[in-house]
């Protein structure tokens, strides 16, 4: 599980902002927090981020979906001559930027550092705790690599020789050591691989299926899509550049759902006996008459194409040995209050102190400030500051909040902060009426 994300000088973040899922002293809802008795740690399943547009949420997701193109595939999307440090202040726009992680994994604490600018990575730190003494995994500086005393019956100086061409290119040693099965590092880098699942609201409408089919017809259906069942019909026209980009991560066994713009769902298929499969999905309906109908997804709703986008998000399957978080960004993005909060609601169910999936999102609906859905610090607040960066803050930093204050109410009172700054429109607006 993801403990902790801190970023400083990325895109609207200036100042180092540090987000954690570390509950409270809160009591309400305290059956859903996930507890690691050993580590005096207490995390919560659920964390919702609220705030105006153009404040620095998807900044955040942005961030983390970076750091993971960065460390799992490192050769496709590093390079840019964009700077990412914040660019309204000159003396950081050129400024390295700095990332760092902390996760409850199976076997202990993780945490994880990265300082780099567009042109190379400058420093990165592994770091890990089984007992109360963290310990060194890797510590690099530049090009140079030095192997922590955990792994260093793993890494051969000869090893370290080999992987210095790929460190000069700007490979982050997290990916080198991770890919090679190195040690405890194998798990970070699996949990960047595997067990992160980002949804931005510009990713196109990927679903992987790791439910039952006919629990996602089950679900659809039952959220009020109309669809009763999914059919799959084979798909013989060449695949599109954006399907078959997409597919290349498709693992032996496994298989994708791309919602093409085009065609629709097309689900790719890699087995072992047959190679890469295309089928497109239709939905069925049934008509007045009872009989089923055949529908394209792109007949259906932008609503419901976002729901099949979410559907994996409530698999309650292998709960206490699978870390798996989902970070969701807009997830009230084509839905309604009612229908965002259900899911939440159903991804809740079960959660208990030995659940191990978390799910973070972004949200503009203030509906969704509920304490009878969420814990007060599963709430956090992100806002823009008059120089234009980037704060984030959770609502229990807040004094005073006694127990009867309704929260919602609060917020859009502007005691909370992260309100949409309509003053100086509506006074330019005004003031044309007066010049009319």
């Amino acid at each position: 599980m993801l403990i902790a994300f801190s970023i400083k000088n990325w895109k609207s973040f200036r100042d180092e902002v540090s987000f954690t899922v570390e509950a409270s002293k809160e009591r309400n809802h305290s059956g859903t927090v996930a507890k690691f008795n050993k580590f005096g740690l207490n995390l919560l399943p659920v964390t919702g981020i609220f705030g105006p547009n153009a404040s620095g949420k998807s900044n955040f997701v942005k961030a983390l979906s970076f750091l993971q193109n960065l460390i799992v595939d490192p050769g496709r999307n590093f390079m840019s001559s964009e700077p990412d440090g914040f660019r309204l202040d000159p003396a950081t726009k050129s400024e390295p930027t700095e990332f760092a992680v902390d996760l409850m994994l199976q076997n202990g604490i993780y945490s994880y550092a990265i300082l780099f600018n567009r042109q190379k990575i400058l420093e990165e730190k592994l770091s890990f705790q089984h007992t109360r003494t963290e310990k060194i995994l890797f510590e690099r500086k530049g090009e140079r690599l030095t192997i922590g005393e955990p792994l260093k019956k793993d890494v051969s100086e000869d090893a370290i020789k080999f992987l210095t061409p790929f460190l000069l290119k700007n490979y982050p040693a997290l990916n080198l050591l991770g890919a090679a099965n190195i040690g405890k590092v194998v798990s970070v880098f699996n949990w960047f691989s595997n067990s992160l699942k980002i949804i931005r609201s510009d990713s196109p409408f990927i679903s992987r299926l790791e439910t039952e089919e006919t629990s996602v017809e089950e679900r659809l259906y039952g959220l009020g899509t109309g669809i009763c069942s999914i059919k799959a019909l084979p798909f013989s026209r060449p695949l599109s550049k954006n399907v078959k980009y997409l597919s290349q991560s498709i693992s032996e066994d496994s298989s994708m759902v791309i919602m093409d713009p085009q065609e629709g769902a097309i689900r790719i298929s890699n087995t072992s006996s047959a190679g890469i499969k295309a089928e497109k999905l239709f939905a069925l309906h049934k008509n007045c008459r009872g009989e089923e109908e055949l529908f394209s997804f792109t007949d259906e709703s932008a609503g419901t194409k976002r729901l099949f986008n979410l559907i994996n998000m409530l698999d309650k399957s292998n709960p206490s040995d699978d870390s798996i978080t989902f970070v969701i960004d807009d997830i009230d993005r084509s839905l309604h209050t009612k229908l965002t909060s259900s899911l939440i609601a159903q991804f809740l169910e079960g959660c208990d102190e030995l659940f191990r999936k978390q799910l973070i999102f972004t949200a503009h609906d203030v509906q969704l400030i509920d304490e009878d859905l969420l814990r007060r610090d599963e709430f956090w607040i992100c806002d823009r500051a008059s120089d234009g960066s980037t704060t984030l803050y959770p609502v229990t930093d807040f004094r005073g909040l006694g127990a009867k204050k309704d929260l919602q109410t609060t917020y859009l009172q502007g005691r909370l902060g992260g309100l949409p700054n309509l003053t100086s429109s509506c006074a330019r607006l005004n003031e044309s009426y007066l010049y009319d």
